[in-house]
């Protein structure tokens, strides 16, 4: 592993003419790996908190009635599921202009997964705490 890194400095020194040291394989792996996992993550927090407070608000209203899980709620669950995933699907295929996902496929699936994965999570939380605030 040092020698490795040690003979791409050493072959960087002479083939290089701007002298700029070379870039580690590993740490730009680690970095890209860290990148696609806060992408998850931010994702998984934003559609949970975003389903939870919309899920909770139509109960509080009384527009959907948690009691009745298949009918309205179920409805509520999947708009919200689907509203959450759509954003980065269409910004990967350049429907939506800006962020990362238009870019780069792995945080397209990152965001998608942690979406995906969020917002029913949301869903069933807003639903259990109004179960059992009743």
């Amino acid at each position: 592993m040092w020698a490795r890194v040690i003979a791409d400095i050493f072959r960087a020194s002479f083939s290089n003419p701007r002298r700029d040291p070379p870039k580690s394989a590993s740490t730009d792996l680690q970095m890209d790996n860290l990148d696609v996992s806060d992408r998850f993550i931010k994702s998984l927090l934003f559609a949970f908190f975003l389903s939870a407070v919309a899920i909770f608000t139509l109960q509080m209203t009384g527009l959907i009635d948690p009691d009745h899980l298949v009918g309205r709620e179920g409805a509520a669950w999947l708009v919200a599921t689907v509203g959450c995933v759509l954003e980065p699907l269409m910004r990967h295929h350049g429907v939506l202009k800006g962020a990362i996902e238009s870019r780069i496929a792995e945080f397209t699936k990152a965001s998608v997964l942690g979406r995906l994965i969020g917002a029913p999570a949301g869903c069933v939380f807003a639903w259990a705490m109004t179960i059992v605030g009743s």
